[in-house]
């Protein structure tokens, strides 16, 4: 199988690194403008709500989440997690085919253990 969900898993670790992925192939927005008209930054807040669009302007430092505006808002669960099932499921990977296929390399390797 082609696709490892351990790399994936370690390659995007940090929700940041998701944002970056899935802003690089046009699902996220790569700038965003704050509802007094200026331009946002991307800020990676440490808390539950993670990545999110910070206002430049002083006095105004609105937040908007990365996930607004996108198929992704409202939903909570991490964007990792979230990028690996979709993935899976858009090869039409199912938890049996996933499982017979692992099961099937550990039953191989048994076999080459076994007889060497």
């Amino acid at each position: 199988m082609p696709f490892n969900a351990l790399k994936a898993s370690q390659r995007f670790a940090k929700e940041q690194e998701v944002v970056r992925f899935l802003q690089g192939r046009g699902v996220f927005h790569t700038e965003r403008t704050c509802v007094c008209g200026n331009a946002m930054k991307s800020w990676e807040r440490n808390s539950r709500h993670g990545p999110r669009w910070r206002c430049n302007k002083a006095n105004c430092g609105k937040e908007v989440p990365v996930r607004r505006g996108t198929w992704f808002d409202g939903h909570t669960l991490e964007l990792n997690k979230t990028l690996v099932f979709v993935y899976s499921w858009s090869r039409g990977y199912t938890t049996m085919a996933v499982c017979s296929r692992r099961d099937e390399q550990q039953l191989c390797s048994w076999i080459k253990e076994a007889t060497a």
